[in-house]
């Protein structure tokens, strides 16, 4: 069961009164309660997923050749530095101006 699965649900029932872009944006905020709850489990089984996608993504990592991935905590650290940021943007989807600043950061990151 994916931690995103209440946002999906709700997002196709649709009550009618309130704006969709408004609904959407909350749905996903009380879906990534979800996550926080254990971010950094989550974050390492986000990557994860995304190595089993695409096994090339992990190429790039420093932690590329670490037997335990899942137990790496070269792997947790960064897992959790991204939850958190993609926290921070979860936050930031009210307000796009609090948004802009964690994109920006971000971008410079990886440039």
């Amino acid at each position: 069961v994916s931690v995103m699965e209440p946002a999906l649900t709700q997002a196709a029932q649709s009550d009618g009164g309130e704006d969709p872009v408004a609904r959407l944006k909350r749905l996903v905020q009380e879906s990534w309660r979800l996550v926080e709850q254990d971010i950094d489990t989550e974050g390492i089984k986000f990557f994860l997923r995304v190595f089993e996608n695409a096994p090339g993504a992990l190429q790039v990592f420093s932690f590329k050749d670490v037997k335990d991935l899942e137990k790496s905590p070269e792997l947790l650290e960064h897992a959790g530095t991204v939850m958190r940021t993609v926290g921070k943007a979860v936050a930031g989807l009210s307000n796009v101006q609090t948004l802009i600043p964690v994109l920006i950061e971000l971008g410079a990151k990886h440039a």
